[in-house]
């Protein structure tokens, strides 16, 4: 009889997930086939790349139309694009006659396969985390409610595969961690971040801190006892796949910095100073930096906020903004719910204070890992403000992506301390309308007034 009850709660949970998991790409799905071309961040730019991949099955050479696009395709992370090409290629040849609009939707769609995948995975990372059944479904809740996630979906952008293998990342890190099958994980672990590393180069920080948290708090005997278990072919295997792919890492980045003292080439370094004039990035720079960088103590004699104020006056706020608003090349920032927003990370943060001590080292780790992961995202802003005099430019709330799962894992784990049942359930039921009410019902709600102009 127990064992019914209990497969009975198994199941109603599993089927509030798929149903959570249903709703998300549903929501997708609609953006990818009812938004218009142009409105998704970087999406033209993502589109064009792929086509180029799409002609070689190798790496283009930049041209001017590629430079138009703001990115240098020589020593730059290629995995998503060549995928995309690859598929492009697959298309065309069931379907000679498609258009780029239909190749754009399917490209879309693709997307939406990617971030339904890195749901599935944070679900997954719940069941390793949080041990209440019905609590494991929240931080999968939260993510399909954060707007910019879903938005971004739905669209062309390298993000959502990079996301896709942080996700796993952090799933086979945590369940090696945790000493389940340490040497299997641990290889995939590698295999996951290095492929990440080879979508988008701003994951790179996030595999260092991991492959730091990796060797210190790693457990020495767990670690010995997992690499002496027996050799078998399908690890043998994952072994020289997380080799190649590693190496595949060091080879990118270490030639460009070798060749160009930065991890990724800039238009100067592939192609003349005329075409390069075509560059928007130049363009901008040109047009909206400073005549020089300013040092922190300038800046604050010129009147802009130091490094405290812009923490929590500036930064915090618009990233907030830009996580559950949307930024693209058309924008929309729900500026009256952003203090709530605000309030709510507070009373989290004050609740994970009070229940930090108790918590398990893995949890920590975490917590370290998103700390200093957000703390470059906020250094790399700060000095862009530094050069373009506080403009607030290249801030982006889907930066913090790669590690959003962590911080709704971690919000969940808080709650699971809390023992006071009317905190408990005041603080579930607050997050969860938040949550609900500025998530992607916003599209239904506000279909005839704010989003009117951005779906066909």
């Amino acid at each position: 009889m127990d064992k019914t009850v209990a497969n009975r709660k198994i199941s109603s949970q599993l089927i509030v997930f798929l149903l959570i998991l249903a709703v998300f790409i549903a929501f997708s799905i609609f953006i990818s086939i009812r938004l218009k071309a142009g409105i998704a961040p970087d999406e033209p730019g993502h589109f064009l790349f792929s086509k180029l991949f799409s002609e070689t099955w190798g790496i283009p050479k930049d041209s001017a139309e590629s430079i138009a696009s703001g990115w240098v395709i020589k020593g730059r992370p290629f995995v998503y694009y060549w995928v995309n090409g690859r598929m492009i290629n697959l298309i065309t040849l069931i379907h000679p006659g498609v258009t780029d609009s239909q190749l754009l939707m399917a490209l879309r769609l693709t997307n939406v396969f990617y971030s339904a995948i890195a749901m599935i995975l944070l679900y997954l990372t719940s069941k390793e985390m949080i041990k209440n059944r019905w609590l494991r479904i929240l931080p999968v809740f939260l993510l399909a409610n954060t707007l910019m996630w879903t938005f971004l979906s739905g669209s062309v952008n390298y993000d959502n595969m990079a996301n896709m293998f942080c996700f796993a990342a952090i799933l086979f890190f945590v369940r090696a961690y945790k000493g389940v099958d340490f040497q299997k994980n641990s290889l995939l672990w590698i295999s996951m971040i290095a492929l990440g590393c080879l979508v988008k180069y701003p994951v790179l920080p996030m595999a260092v801190l991991m492959a730091i948290m990796w060797v210190i708090t790693g457990k020495l005997q767990q670690q010995l006892s997992g690499f002496k278990s027996a050799w078998s072919v399908k690890r043998g295997i994952l072994s020289v796949v997380a080799g190649v792919l590693t190496l595949s890492v060091f080879m990118l980045y270490g030639n460009n910095l070798i060749n160009y003292r930065s991890l990724i080439p800039i238009c100067a370094d592939a192609l003349d100073s005329r075409t390069c004039a075509l560059d928007p990035m130049a363009v901008r720079y040109h047009e909206e930096a400073l005549p020089q960088k300013l040092d922190i103590l300038e800046s604050i004699r010129q009147g802009y906020p130091n490094p405290l104020e812009y923490v929590f006056y500036t930064w915090i706020p618009k990233m907030l903004v830009r996580i559950y608003g949307i930024l693209g090349h058309l924008i929309y920032y729900p500026s009256h719910i952003t203090i709530v927003f605000y309030l709510l990370y507070v009373w989290f943060c004050m609740l994970g204070f009070k229940y930090l001590e108790k918590s398990k080292v893995l949890s920590r780790g975490l917590t370290l890992l998103l700390v200093a992961y957000a703390g470059i995202l906020l250094l790399t802003n700060y000095n862009s403000e530094l050069v373009y005099g506080f403009k607030n430019i290249a801030m982006q709330g889907r930066y913090i992506f790669p590690v959003i799962g962590i911080a709704y894992i971690l919000m969940v784990r808080i709650l699971e301390f809390v023992k006071n049942k009317t905190v408990f359930w005041l603080t579930i039921s607050m997050t969860i309308l938040l949550f609900f009410i500025s998530g992607p019902i916003k599209f239904l709600v506000h279909s005839q007034t704010i989003f009117i102009d951005w779906f066909i």
